[in-house]
């Protein structure tokens, strides 16, 4: 995987505002908008794009579980997710205990 992705429910829920526009995207901490947003990005054909500095990955990774990167990783065997963790296969993606034998339903 050469890119991170970016949970845009994972930014709302702690207290993050997203604005989506016709070419940007812009990551507010409140409704006042009074200064440059702390991250923002383009877009390029129907993805929306932001510079990994700028990305909120680091800030909110701190209480992540294997289900989560389960489901944002579009639903990867438990197995292949503890190999892309020992392997550092993914840049950002925290070292968490796994279950191989969950079966995802």
């Amino acid at each position: 995987m050469k890119k991170n992705l970016l949970s845009v429910s994972l930014l709302t829920s702690s207290g993050k505002y997203v604005v989506f526009g016709p070419t940007d995207v812009k990551v507010y901490s409140n409704l006042k908008i009074t200064s440059p947003p702390p991250m923002e990005g383009r877009r390029l054909e129907s993805v929306y794009v932001m510079s990994a500095q700028d990305a909120y990955v680091d800030k909110v990774r701190e209480n992540e579980i294997a289900d989560l990167w389960h489901v944002r990783l579009d639903h990867v065997s438990y197995h292949k997710l503890k190999v892309m963790m020992q392997k550092s296969m993914a840049k950002g993606l925290p070292q968490v205990e796994t279950c191989d034998n969950i079966v995802c339903a």
